[in-house]
């Protein structure tokens, strides 16, 4: 009887674990190419590379796809075993707390590109228009899957384990983005589980916005070549002391830590000399053996995680597209949807799961069996965030960026008037 490889064996061969990651990626490759020939408006979202950062936004798309995979592997082990924890593979490790390192960097830097470019134009920032901005961007599709999970908890156990007042008071933190706390809804143990607890990342990215106004002037003081070196400078000196102390960095502090790589990667951009240092040939081998370091460090959670991944970032952004992958058009789009794909794919994991497990079915999968049910998923998912963008994102941000300029319009016209 021929041996079949279990799912459980993953975590201990990198060798069954590497086609497995390859095939959830060309399934949701398959996807978005489908998307992509059937939608003209996906089609006209696809920019010319002239109008990107380096290849930030196909990085985006595999990030999400990264964090997809991830949670797929954890998920069965918390419906086979009751937790939810991390494994001791450090690929899978890399693609759940690397991935959401890098989306935090990538916030950083386009953020702190806007300042550099408000305090280069000695214009206005527009705090008001950014914020709402975030606002519309981030809340719609946000809210919605808010309100899948509520559903959901009520599907799995429609009896009311307690006072609709405390339901109210879980649901107010869930819909503001779990900042004052992620509870369980209605006494569901772990119902975070559902969504396989994206939001905390969400929680981070608005503490982030929140302090952009502080940031506004260390960024003032840094812009140019002076400060720029200054704050590379600091930042390696920074890192530094993390290596020698030998200790994993707490998660708080951790994450600022990303947002700062972000905030000096754009200070890095906008300087002449740094720009073609990391966009050399050199620097990209550099960035291939910052990859390899990755391997064999077990989690993210060192000062060393942080500077390899701190290169990888830069290396993308200086146009590193691995072998031209982070610009084809599939990828590109891929990033486009990349928020969507990250907030849906855990609900979609979550009842696939419940629905095999009920049916006790999960507990009897190959490897081979689990992995083309999670290819058929990802391909759900990835049309799931192809329709949320085309159909509600996307709308939105159109509207927003036309009542945007309006309301610009107007209070122009406004002052030309009292002239």
């Amino acid at each position: 009887m021929s041996y079949l490889p279990k799912i459980q064996d993953l975590e201990y061969s990198i060798a069954l674990a590497l086609p497995f990651v390859a095939i959830i990626l060309a399934a949701a490759y398959a996807a978005s190419a489908v998307v992509l020939l059937t939608s003209r408006t996906a089609r006209s979202e696809v920019l010319p590379q002239h109008l990107r950062y380096g290849c930030l936004d196909g990085l985006r798309g595999l990030l999400a796809l990264g964090v997809l995979i991830h949670h797929a592997f954890t998920a069965y082990g918390y419906f086979l075993r009751g937790q939810w924890t991390w494994s001791s593979s450090p690929l899978f490790n890399h693609l759940g707390q690397s991935t959401v390192a890098l989306f935090f960097m990538i916030t950083g830097y386009l953020f702190s590109k806007r300042l550099l470019g408000s305090i280069a134009s000695a214009g206005s920032v527009g705090w008001f228009r950014l914020y709402v901005s975030r606002i519309v961007r981030l809340v719609p599709l946000y809210a919605m899957v808010v309100s899948a999970v509520t559903i959901s908890v009520f599907v799995l156990d429609f009896s009311l384990h307690e006072s609709l007042m405390n339901v109210g008071r879980e649901l107010a933190s869930w819909y503001l983005f779990v900042i004052p706390g992620r509870p369980d809804i209605n006494q569901m143990t772990d119902t975070w589980t559902l969504i396989a607890g994206v939001n905390w990342s969400l929680k981070y990215e608005w503490y982030f916005y929140a302090c952009l106004p502080i940031l506004y002037w260390p960024l003032r003081s840094c812009a140019g070549p002076t400060g720029t070196r200054v704050a590379v400078l600091g930042l390696a000196c920074l890192l530094l002391i993390g290596v020698l102390r030998r200790r994993d960095i707490v998660e708080t502090t951790l994450y600022g830590l990303h947002f700062a790589c972000g905030i000096v990667a754009a200070l890095i951009y906008e300087d002449q000399q740094f720009r073609e240092v990391i966009s050399s040939g050199v620097f990209r081998i550099v960035a291939v053996l910052a990859f390899m370091g990755m391997g064999v460090l077990l989690n993210s959670h060192s000062a060393i995680a942080v500077g390899l991944t701190f290169i990888l970032f830069l290396a993308a952004l200086g146009g590193f597209s691995i072998g031209g992958l982070l610009r084809l058009r599939a990828t590109l789009w891929l990033g486009e949807i990349s928020y969507g794909i990250y907030l849906l794919h855990g609900l979609a994991i979550f009842w696939a799961l419940h629905f095999l497990k009920n049916r006790g079915i999960l507990s009897e999968l190959n490897l081979m069996e689990y992995t083309g049910i999670l290819a058929v998923i990802t391909v759900a998912i990835v049309a799931l965030a192809s329709a949320s963008y085309i159909y509600l994102e996307k709308p939105l941000m159109i509207w927003w960026k036309q009542s945007a300029v309006g309301g610009s319009i107007s209070e122009r016209n406004v002052a030309l008037a009292r002239s």
